[in-house]
């Protein structure tokens, strides 16, 4: 009953009846008064029990609004996965199949995760015959060889970084990206790279600092942050001999994963600068916008399940040739003949 119903049957009640409800006295004169006020309460006290039970009712059921449906929840899709392990392993085992995902094996050589297979292409036109580059105290004049294409190329978003003109000199090779003119790859092949000198990791901080700076503006150093890796590397050059370089690594990180998207630059000990390595560079500028965190965790922990008893290592996010990210590791097993530490290469799809 409405509020309004209410008050309206109240406003039509015959008085003879507020009469009868009123309590029995003796018909007495002085009385009279007496009996109109009690009426008048017993009529008052009834109205205000109908209109507080009313407003009860009226709140309990705006408190109970009527059943909605719920919404159908769909359950997520079943995810698929592709390992791609190297040749240390059967890359032709069965499928694994869960609940939730499917993991399928491929070979490693079918993925390309350094982006370094290329194919020659034919000279584009504009393109510079000679250029000249100045880094600290090195001078290069370098000619135009050839024009690379590599898979990246095919990539809708990375197909910018996918073509690079190769320049060289007696002593020098050069790479440079074909849109952007950035410097992809340098190695100085005349540099004494077993000297003997001073040259210490901070100077070599240091100078790879200000080298980033010169060749990708300021703004590389907010990029990537500090390096991740600055000390003496020992390597073997099979002309060389053994070669004690600086080495000094810039690494791009996201997601709470370290990435390939990263620069590296060598010094020999008296401090010439050996080489840069940037072919990757820039693979992970939109990394965030692409894939979640959450799907990351998920490839890896579906990694993890396939080698329960081994031991993973340096879980890496990778642009690979194709463009899609992967979750690359290495997997540490000790073959059950020998007590040999045996490392496998390994990566999986993310999206």
């Amino acid at each position: 009953m409405k509020k309004e119903d209410i008050f309206n049957a109240f406003e039509e009640l015959d008085p003879k009846f507020i009469e009868e409800a009123a309590p029995k006295m003796n018909k007495v004169k002085k009385n009279t008064f007496v009996l109109r006020i009690a009426a008048v309460a017993a009529c008052v006290a009834l109205l205000v029990s109908v209109v507080v039970v009313s407003t009860l009712m009226l709140n309990r059921e705006d408190e109970d609004p009527p059943d909605v449906p719920s919404e159908t929840i769909t359950p997520d899709e079943k995810a698929e996965y592709i390992m791609y392990i190297d040749v240390g392993m059967d890359a032709n085992a069965p499928p694994l199949e869960t609940d939730k995902f499917t993991v399928k094996t491929d070979s490693a050589e079918e993925l390309d995760l350094s982006c370094l297979n290329r194919i020659e292409k034919e000279s584009v036109e504009n393109t510079t015959n000679q250029i000249s580059l100045d880094l600290l105290n090195n001078h290069w004049k370098l000619e135009y060889n050839r024009t690379f294409e590599r898979g990246l190329y095919h990539s809708d978003n990375f197909s910018h970084l996918g073509t690079y003109d190769e320049y060289v000199s007696d002593d020098a090779v050069v790479y440079i990206n074909k849109i952007n003119g950035e410097l992809m790859f340098l190695s100085d092949k005349e540099i004494d790279r077993t000297a003997e000198g001073d040259f210490s990791i901070e100077e070599g901080k240091q100078a790879a600092k200000e080298i980033l700076a010169i060749l990708y503006g300021e703004e590389v150093l907010e990029y990537y942050g500090e390096p991740i890796f600055s000390d003496t590397v020992l390597e073997n050059n099979l002309s060389l001999g053994q070669e004690v370089l600086i080495k000094v690594v810039y690494e791009k990180a996201a997601l709470g994963y370290r990435t390939d998207d990263r620069i590296t630059v060598k010094f020999n000990r008296e401090g010439k600068l050996v080489s840069i390595n940037a072919m990757k560079r820039n693979t992970m500028t939109r990394v965030e916008e692409d894939i979640t965190k959450e799907q990351t965790d998920k490839a890896l922990n579906v990694l993890k399940q396939q080698f329960p008893n081994d031991k993973i290592e340096s879980a890496i996010i990778s642009v690979a040739a194709d463009g899609k990210y992967y979750i690359t590791t290495t997997v540490i097993r000790y073959l059950s003949m020998h007590p040999v530490r045996y490392p496998l290469k390994l990566a999986m799809n993310i999206q």
